[in-house]
């Protein structure tokens, strides 16, 4: 059973996740995060009408279709808290196929809301889809993954 330190965690990245600011709409210094951060966010959006999200990512991940998306893996080890000794790390999501809204994620440490910035070095490309180059732009995050590790 979870402690309910480590799912009060795990709930904070889950909402913070969905209800964070499009992609490219968040500041890379952090911004102050409290116990009251996601019902202030979501009293806010609740006010607003809904705009739909832009498609915004660009080649060659736009073109990327079910094959070449099934072939890109995560890379484990660079999972969010991997080795850390918790019950739980994040996996980042990529966009592509029908993932094509990037969003922002965020990890709260120390009472701060950090985004976590794409990079391409997170992936394992697969052969389908081959390594990206140094220019290719990251490819953004469609979401993420709660694991439990697996024992060694």
């Amino acid at each position: 059973m979870l402690h309910l330190r480590t799912t009060s965690a795990i709930c904070c990245c889950v909402i913070l996740a969905l209800f964070s600011a499009p992609a490219a709409a968040q500041r890379a210094d952090g911004a102050p995060f409290e116990a009251n951060t996601v019902e202030e966010l979501a009293r806010g959006l609740a006010k607003e009408a809904f705009v739909p999200p832009q498609e915004n990512f660009p080649e060659p991940w736009a073109s990327i279709g079910y094959d070449q998306f099934r072939d890109m893996r995560f890379r484990r080890e660079r999972a969010i808290w991997h080795g850390e000794r918790r019950n739980f790390e994040l996996h980042l999501l990529p966009t592509g196929w029908l993932y094509k809204y990037p969003v922002a994620i965020n990890i709260v440490e120390d009472g701060i809301a950090r985004p976590l910035q794409p990079d391409n070095a997170l992936y394992d490309f697969g052969a389908l889809v081959g390594q990206p180059k140094a220019d290719t732009p990251p490819i953004g995050f469609s979401g993420l993954r709660i694991n439990s590790p697996q024992p060694p």
